[in-house]
C-alpha cells in the first residue's frame, strides 16, 4: 500500500499544515486526557459523596427584569437548572452514572479519533483498514453512548424530579430532553467508517495495478 504523506503543496502551505495538524493532535490527546480523568473524579466523588450531579427541566417563568434603550422584556422561562442533590434512590443514581460514563466515553473516543486521524495525516497512508475500524468504532461509541446518555440522563430526571416532588405535583416538571444530535453524529461517523473500508479496498486495488 502506498504510504506516502498527504501533506502536499508549497513549502510554506505544507509548513503551515504540519503545524496545525500537531496542534490538532496534541490537543486532542490534552482534551482526550483531561476528560478521562477528569470524568473519572467526578464519577468517583459523585458515587463517594452521594451528590447526584443532574440537569431537571425547569419549566418556570423569568422575574420581570427592567428594561432599557427602549427594549422591552416581554416573556421567557427557566428551560432547565442544574442541581445537585442528595438521597437519590439507588436506580436514579445508577442511570446518572451510566450516562455521565458514556459521556466521558464519547469525549474520549472523539478525542482519539482525531489524534488518529491528524496523526495518519502527517505520516501518510489514510487509508487503511485500521483507520476505517477507528472511525467505526469511534461512530458505535458516540451513538450508543449518546443514546445512553440522553435516555440516562432524560429518566434520571424525571425519576429526580418526582422523588423531589414527594411523588406528587410539585415545583418540578415529570419530565426529560432528548437531543439526538450525537446519535445522529455517531451514525455519520459509522457511514464515513464504510466509507473509508470501501476507499481501503480501492486503494489495495489501484496499488495492485501499478
Amino acid at each position: 500500500m502506498t504510504d506516502t504523506t498527504l501533506v502536499e503543496g508549497s513549502k510554506p502551505l505544507v509548513a503551515v499544515t504540519r503545524v496545525i495538524l500537531w496542534a490538532f493532535l496534541v490537543l486532542a490527546v490534552i482534551v482526550g486526557l483531561a476528560s478521562l480523568i477528569g470524568g473519572s473524579i467526578a464519577v468517583g466523588q459523585q458515587l463517594a459523596g452521594g451528590h447526584t450531579q443532574l440537569t431537571l427541566v425547569a419549566d418556570k417563568p423569568l422575574p420581570a427584569a427592567q428594561t432599557h434603550a427602549g427594549a422591552l422584556f416581554l416573556q421567557g422561562l427557566y428551560a432547565t437548572a442544574s442541581v445537585s442533590v442528595h438521597g437519590l434512590s439507588a436506580g436514579v443514581v445508577a442511570l446518572a452514572t451510566a450516562a455521565a460514563i458514556a459521556t466521558v466515553l464519547i469525549q474520549v473516543s472523539l478525542s482519539a479519533l482525531i489524534a488518529l486521524l491528524a496523526w495518519r495525516l502527517l505520516r501518510g497512508g489514510l487509508f487503511r483498514r485500521s483507520i476505517a475500524r477507528a472511525i467505526s468504532a469511534a461512530g458505535l461509541v458516540v451513538a450508543t453512548g449518546g443514546m445512553i446518555s440522553q435516555v440516562g440522563t432524560g429518566l434520571a430526571a424525571g425519576a429526580a424530579a418526582s422523588e423531589l416532588n414527594g411523588g406528587g405535583n410539585g415545583f418540578w416538571p415529570l419530565a426529560g430532553r432528548f437531543d439526538p444530535t450525537l446519535v445522529v453524529f455517531g451514525i455519520v461517523l459509522l457511514l464515513v467508517g464504510l466509507a473509508f473500508e470501501y476507499g481501503t479496498r480501492l486503494q489495495k486495488d489501484s496499488d495492485g495495478l501499478v
